[in-house]
């Protein structure tokens, strides 16, 4: 007769928790004019009861919003990373370049300027000037997490 069965029992699953949302990501496929969702799929939603301030980038948003200025603030933010993440698909060869030759900002000047026009008239010139939304993100996106901005 055969031996004890061969079978370990089953190891019980293994929740894997990431430490942190990556800072920077290399953009892999142009267009990408979606943001990434505060929660993904590799997090676990916050209980409903809890209250924090989300993050979707390094950019913690203000505390003691309404709800409808925090919304204002999300948006903003998530056009200001859409429109940084824009630069750096579409332009990657010059980002490259710059980052390697540390004139990032003569290099992509027009592009940026270009995309900061778009923002202010999209989430208001008052606004985008008393948030730091857009330089946030073209540091952690296009300057790839340097304070160049």
């Amino acid at each position: 007769p055969p031996g004890p069965a061969h079978h370990e029992p089953a190891a019980p699953p293994v929740h894997h928790e990431p430490a942190a949302p990556p800072v920077h990501h290399e953009p892999q496929a142009p267009p990408a004019h979606h943001e990434p969702a505060a929660p993904t799929a590799h997090h676990e939603p916050a209980a409903p009861h809890e209250t924090h301030r989300p993050r979707i980038s390094a950019t913690t948003l203000p505390e003691g919003l309404s709800p409808e200025e925090l919304q204002r603030h999300e948006r903003a933010r998530r056009l200001a990373r859409v429109l940084a993440s824009d630069i750096a698909i579409y332009n990657r060869e010059k980002r490259e370049r710059g980052i390697r030759d540390g004139n990032l900002v003569a290099v992509l000047g027009y592009e940026i300027k270009k995309s900061w026009e778009t923002y202010k008239e999209r989430v208001g010139v008052d606004f985008a000037n008393s948030t730091p939304y857009f330089r946030d993100a073209l540091n952690e996106i296009v300057a790839e997490g340097k304070k160049i901005f």
